[in-house]
């Protein structure tokens, strides 16, 4: 009876009631390692925008027109408006649209990766406030029949987010109970780090019932994402590099150089770490972002140059890596609802 009311409370008013608790963490399968590739197998993951991915018919220069689909597509949406899930959005780093992907066939074997925006919002979410925009966000995701991870206050400790790990721990838990009562089964959450090695970083987590995997960013700093790493292996949680991205302009020569500095390196950290399950790399101009115009991002659109394509397909063609397929979600043990 308390499922059945709870169920007609959420449909038409988005309020949370204290009876979900009983069925709490189910949405995360009590932190099991949720949408797991095989052993030996990793995702790759592309992103972060429409322009940057390509595939679609506005946005037909990209990393599908020119390689291959992926595994995964990497989006953006903020609880705040949850601009950029249903409809198209630009906050100066491209153009973002996660209905985009699931509206087009081409991207029928591929999975979301979702980055939730929390800045600036985590009292109003545990007070409640945000409950109408967690539902529609939650029937959006159970709508869709696919795997989605959720990146939940992505970057989590870095200082631009602000995020007090108390109230952080607060919001996630409430998002999750959310999901929860919604009976939002197609979800794994993803505990991503900005990579920054803080001795604290566990003040942040939520809890090994609330996390299916955990992440960090892999940008141009050396031992990112030490401390998160030692973490997951110490909760038995697959590890995700959420964002990747080498900066620095592959278009402008010194393709050889580019390649041993960051990509090998990177990669040899990947092969040499069987718990990295998957890889999310930013294949972005990010120089003619707005957002990110003058900030020494530059271009890592690995199409742009002939040396680095080369390398690249010589690495993601290998079968430990795991592309779009018709037998993907299989692979990922997911049950079609």
């Amino acid at each position: 009876m308390c499922k059945r009311i709870l169920s007609a409370l959420i449909a038409t008013t988005g309020i949370l009631s204290s009876c979900m608790t009983g069925h709490a963490q189910s949405s995360a399968d009590f932190g099991k390692a949720k949408f797991e590739p095989p052993e030996g197998q990793k995702l790759l993951i592309i992103g972060q925008d429409a322009n940057s991915v390509g595939g679609l018919p506005q946005y037909y220069n990209g990393y599908v027109d020119h390689l291959e689909t992926p595994a995964g597509i990497t989006t953006y949406t903020s609880i705040e408006s949850l601009t950029g899930l249903t409809e198209v959005t630009n906050w100066g780093a491209g153009d973002i649209c996660a209905q985009c992907y699931v509206d087009d066939p081409s991207f029928d074997n591929s999975v979301l990766v979702i980055g939730l925006y929390l800045v600036d919002m985590l009292d109003d979410i545990a007070a409640g406030k945000k409950d109408y925009n967690i539902n529609r966000l939650g029937q959006w995701i159970k709508n869709q029949d696919r795997p989605i991870f959720l990146r939940i206050g992505y970057e989590f400790e870095g200082p631009w987010n602000r995020y007090e790990p108390r109230a952080f721990v607060k919001a996630w838990k409430h998002i999750v109970h959310h999901m929860d009562s919604l009976e939002v089964n197609n979800i794994s959450y993803v505990w991503q780090s900005a990579g920054l090695n803080y001795i604290n970083i566990e003040d942040w987590y939520p809890g090994d019932e609330y996390v299916n995997w955990m992440g960090y960013s892999q940008f141009d700093g050396q031992h990112m994402g030490e401390k998160i790493k030692a973490f997951a292996r110490k909760r038995s949680k697959p590890i995700m590099i959420a964002e990747a991205t080498p900066r620095l302009k592959i278009h402008k020569g010194k393709a050889k150089k580019h390649w041993s500095n960051w990509y090998e390196r990177v990669l040899r950290e990947i092969h040499e770490d069987d718990n990295i399950k998957a890889f999310a790399y930013i294949n972005a101009n990010w120089d003619r972002q707005t957002m990110w115009m003058g900030q020494g991002w530059g271009n890592s659109q690995v199409q742009d140059d002939p040396y680095i394509r080369k390398k690249w397909e010589e690495e993601f063609t290998k079968d430990c890596w795991l592309r779009a397929s018709e037998n993907l979600f299989e692979q990922l043990h997911y049950t079609s609802h």
